[in-house]
């Protein structure tokens, strides 16, 4: 569902485009069009399909992901006495990708996160160790590791 919100005239694609495009086996493409074509979010006719009322289905996309995926993903929540100089943690874009409240701030420059999150397989030792980073959980300055 996630690349057909990205791109929606990969609707109009082959199922292998469409398993290439989200990463996903073949055989799952034609359930996910069946029951988006069943919620009303997938118009068929023919053999032409497009997206109907992208946005809801972005907006039902977004509350699913924050649900059921995004807890399965965590991987490790840190506290860290350097929180206030995240901004000047050097994060490998080839390996992690900061996200929500951080990337808000970096995109806009009008927030200022209260929760640092970074998407990656797996945070680098020495990242670790120059973030002074640490496991115990607290309610203030966390931050939170996911897989990606």
């Amino acid at each position: 569902m996630f690349a057909l919100i990205r791109d929606p005239e990969l609707a109009a694609a082959p199922h292998r485009a469409i398993a290439a495009a989200a990463d996903v086996a073949l055989g799952a493409v034609p359930a996910v069009l069946a029951n988006m074509r069943q919620e009303g979010h997938l118009l068929v006719a023919g053999k032409k399909r497009r997206l109907n009322a992208a946005r809801r289905l972005l907006d039902e996309w977004a509350l699913g992901y924050a649900r059921t995926l995004r807890p399965r993903t965590l991987r490790a929540t840190y506290v860290t006495p350097n929180f206030h100089g995240w901004a000047k943690w050097r994060l490998d874009p080839q390996h992690a990708r900061w996200g929500g409240e951080p990337a808000a701030h970096l995109l806009v420059r009008y927030l200022k996160p209260g929760v640092l999150t970074i998407y990656a397989d797996k945070l680098p030792a020495r990242f670790v160790v120059v973030q002074d980073l640490v496991s115990p959980i607290s309610d203030s300055l966390r931050m939170i590791a996911h897989a990606i």
